[in-house]
């Protein structure tokens, strides 16, 4: 049995999550992973909906590189990981607790939510990023849902980025 590897998804170097909608309300994330000098750095996008492309797909806004002002990404640091597993592992119901998980840096902050609750017996999650631009005011909000299956996975890749944080740990 091979153990799953972050870096082989079926994205390429990330995992995503796509929640269109047809009237274009929809958004998605992903889990990117950086190594930088031997550090394992992982991101957390999400990226709101833009309408569609030439191909009558839906198209996100982290499509525009560039010009994109309105995906969200935020470095996720050991706590965080923990707390978003804690939640997919059923042992709390809400990543960080009622304020959610709190970034702040020279630009402004940003929070990441991240919830269970249950939906027609099924469990279910909410997966919300908020940000917020101290220079401007502008606030920058991203949302959407992540079935239990979508759930399994994305436990399965956040062990894999702990495991290769500490691959090296010797007790």
């Amino acid at each position: 049995m091979t153990t799953p590897n972050v870096q082989k998804t079926r994205c390429g170097d990330e995992w995503r999550c796509y929640k269109p909608q047809n009237n274009g309300s929809g958004a998605a994330s992903k889990i990117q992973v950086a190594i930088r000098d031997g550090n394992v750095i992982p991101f957390l996008v999400m990226s709101p909906q833009k309408g569609k492309s030439e191909d009558g797909n839906a198209k996100f806004s982290w499509s525009e590189k560039e010009n994109d002002k309105e995906s969200i990404t935020l470095k996720l640091g050991e706590n965080d990981i923990g707390e978003l597993l804690a939640v997919l592992y059923g042992f709390k119901n809400k990543a960080g607790g009622d304020r959610g998980l709190f970034h702040k840096n020279e630009r402004g902050s940003a929070t990441i939510s991240f919830e269970a609750s249950e939906y027609n017996g099924e469990v279910r999650y909410s997966l919300k990023t908020t940000k917020k631009n101290d220079e401007t005011g502008q606030v920058l909000n991203v949302r959407h849902s992540v079935t239990l299956g979508e759930g399994c996975i994305l436990k399965i890749v956040l062990e894999k980025i702990v495991s290769m944080m500490y691959g090296s740990l010797t007790i």
